[in-house]
């Protein structure tokens, strides 16, 4: 194994056949029609309204609320005044524009540092963007020993940047959307058509890996109707052949693939219907009373396991989420390797995965 990832560092390292010459040019990917982006818009419309009248809980808060008034002011001012030739434009731009911010990759400036055409990036930015990418292939390789790299490979969907790897390229989190749909497949690979729960799924890059890995996996997305938009556009263009219903069109407990939800709909979800629930950072991200209804709507819904990826040291910690012990029993709770800086004293990002009492 330490060669394998010695080999790969290598190549990616050499500098006269360094695959990240390119990183950031333009890729382009077939997507789904303009008639299906303004069923995507009109939803968001009904959504966006619902949301206005929920609790608290349902908000945009903490972390999230200087992302929207920096970055997203504009996209929801374009989802409500139906302009489609906006929304267009930064769903198939996703990755390079501001409707994608905190969702992947790099830090929020990555836009006009990487993709500006006015500008080069300096020595220190190009290795950030490199190290980066290593330190996402180096525990991919640790993690998934036994996983064919090819796995990481995808249509370009959303105009990604991205480095090339023997005869493909690898797009933004890759490496740990696909690692994560590894272990989530290992654990209910034994159900016939499992459910999957997934609270804050970003752009659907977990969801795409899941269902690559296991195509009878049914899922439900919920998220910020903003992301869940997003979403939409991104596994509709992904799997054009799969059942995929946006909320509103089909009972959470109906026939589908994919069901994307906004996070409001977490209160419709039967008892005991979802064999896997999986987060990861969001919920260290809520205040401690959205956390509370969240973790509290997981253990009922929830019929085998939860699986979370949070922080430790922040102020909601994840130690301290409100757990249904008598239903749950944790069975680990580990340092992840996929922490922004494993090198750091503290290691702040932990797994943790609880499982159902018979």
């Amino acid at each position: 194994m330490c060669r394998k990832i010695t080999k790969y560092i290598f190549i990616m390292s050499n500098k006269e056949t360094s695959p990240f010459d390119g990183a950031f040019v333009s890729r382009h990917s077939e997507c789904i029609s303009t008639n299906e982006i303004l069923k995507i818009m009109d939803a968001y419309k009904d959504w966006h309204e619902i949301q206005a009248d929920q609790p608290e809980v349902y908000q945009v808060s903490r972390e999230w609320l200087p992302i929207y008034q920096q970055y997203l002011t504009e996209t929801v001012d374009a989802f409500l005044s139906n302009n489609l030739n906006y929304i267009k434009h930064a769903f198939e731009h996703f990755f390079r524009h501001p409707i994608s911010t905190g969702l992947h990759g790099l830090h929020f400036q990555m836009t006009e540092i990487y993709m500006n055409p006015d500008r080069r990036p300096t020595v220190e930015e190009k290795n950030r963007y490199v190290e980066s990418s290593l330190l996402g292939l180096k525990t991919f390789l640790l993690t998934c020993p036994n996983v064919p790299i090819e796995k990481l490979a995808r249509k370009p969907v959303g105009n990604p940047y991205g480095y090339k790897l023997n005869e493909f390229e690898v797009f933004p989190n890759a490496e740990y959307h696909c690692a994560f749909a590894q272990k989530i497949n290992m654990l209910v690979r034994k159900f016939d058509r499992p459910t999957i729960l997934e609270i804050g799924g970003g752009y659907g890059g977990l969801a795409y890996y899941c269902l690559v890995e296991n195509p009878r996996m049914r899922i439900v997305l919920s998220d910020l109707p903003e992301n869940a938009a997003l979403q939409a556009f991104y596994l509709k263009s992904m799997f054009p052949n799969k059942k995929i219903k946006l909320y509103g069109e089909v009972e959470i407990d109906g026939d589908f693939d994919i069901l994307i939800t906004p996070n409001f709909a977490l209160e419709e979800i039967s008892e005991n219907s979802v064999e896997l629930t999986f987060n990861s950072y969001s919920l260290a991200e809520m205040s401690r009373e959205t956390v509370n209804r969240y973790i509290n709507i997981i253990c009922n819904v929830t019929s085998h396991y939860f699986y979370h990826l949070n922080h430790v040291f922040w102020e909601m910690s994840s130690d301290t989420f409100p757990i249904d012990f008598d239903k749950f029993d944790l069975l680990f709770r580990n340092p992840t390797l996929w922490g922004k800086d494993p090198r750091a004293y503290q290691m702040d990002q932990h797994e943790y995965l609880y499982i159902a009492k018979d």
